[in-house]
């Protein structure tokens, strides 16, 4: 658990990242809250995002509009108290050279100045209490709003908050189905392209050091590894597949052909051009050479220089 460090592999990480998604661990430690911005963990934001919409049911609501309504319901009380006096008692008795209008209601019902004032007093009164208190004071279970504005200086209607809850919620409900299907199937680690940068960099330094501790064999190891010539000419001289070859004579390089196969070896020129004598007996048993030429009315091959010379104590196999 923690951060990425040079010692956990990448699978590790990976098992951390679900334990702590959808195991019953989950985070061990969760962190104080904090806004988002460079340097802040999906955790502390998670934890602000849990402090902000905490209380939003019903009376206890906070974090909503309020703080607008209040200021807004102050202004109105001011503006009110303008026309009506501090005491809130009505324009009709309160204003000078006022005279109540006796505008009969037209057809499309529109009432008076008169009695739309007195209607909005009575409304004015169920929010703020007949005596002209405001919202603050009068409302039961009232708490001040203490959001703070947008850089525009606007406070986040409930309707609105309503709609980051919603929308908060749905972007959850998908990570917890992708991360159900990394869990069971692994689909979701099919493209790696949208790793951080911080993770990339670590399977790069993983891979680096993966490098850098291979040790590869030498050279001198290879060469040590090797069959030598006397080797391979012992594995080739006892294949199954060789001709047994008998000698009159020759030089170291040349080769007098006695019989090839039990039989006389051949008249045509060239006709054993490109095969192998693998020696298995005498000094040049396990030594190996190719034949360059061949003259059939001597019986005679050229062949690639052997240590000592080719005499009737030699037998090979023809390859």
């Amino acid at each position: 658990a923690g951060d990425p460090t040079s010692t956990d592999t990448l699978m590790q990480y990976i098992k951390q990242l679900i334990n702590i998604l959808v195991g019953t661990t989950g985070v061990t430690t969760f962190p104080s809250e904090a806004a988002p911005g460079n340097g802040v963990s999906l955790a502390e934001v998670i934890r602000a995002m849990h402090a902000d919409v905490t209380g939003l049911n019903g009376d206890v609501m906070r974090g909503t509009e309020l703080a607008a309504t209040a200021t807004a319901l102050a202004t109105a009380q001011a503006d009110l108290d303008t026309l009506t006096g501090a005491d809130g008692v009505t324009l009709a008795t309160s204003q000078p050279n006022y005279a109540p209008n006796t505008v009969v209601p037209d057809a499309a019902g529109v009432a008076a100045t008169g009695t739309a004032l007195t209607t909005a007093q009575n409304d004015l009164d169920i929010l703020t209490g007949s005596d002209g208190a405001t919202l603050a004071t009068s409302q039961p279970n009232y708490a001040p709003n203490t959001v703070v504005p947008d850089a525009a200086g606007v406070v986040p209607t409930a309707i609105e908050v309503r709609q980051e809850i919603d929308s908060n919620s749905t972007q959850l409900a998908a990570i917890v189905l992708d991360t159900a299907e990394i869990g069971s199937a692994g689909a979701g680690l099919t493209n790696l392209g949208g790793m951080s940068t911080g993770m990339k960099a670590e399977i790069n330094t993983e891979a680096d050091t993966a490098l850098t501790d291979y040790d590869p064999p030498t050279n001198a190891e290879m060469v040590a590894r090797t069959p030598t010539a006397a080797q391979l000419a012992y594995i080739v001289s006892n294949s199954a597949d060789g001709l047994p070859v008998t000698f009159t004579g020759g030089t170291t390089t040349t080769a007098i052909l006695g019989n090839v196969d039990g039989v006389a070896a051949s008249s045509t020129n060239d006709v054993y051009n490109g095969r192998v004598l693998v020696f298995n007996a005498g000094t040049l048993d396990q030594q190996v050479t190719d034949i360059v030429d061949y003259v059939g009315s001597t019986k005679t091959a050229t062949i690639t220089a052997v240590t000592t010379s080719v005499t009737s104590s030699h037998t090979a196999n023809l390859k």
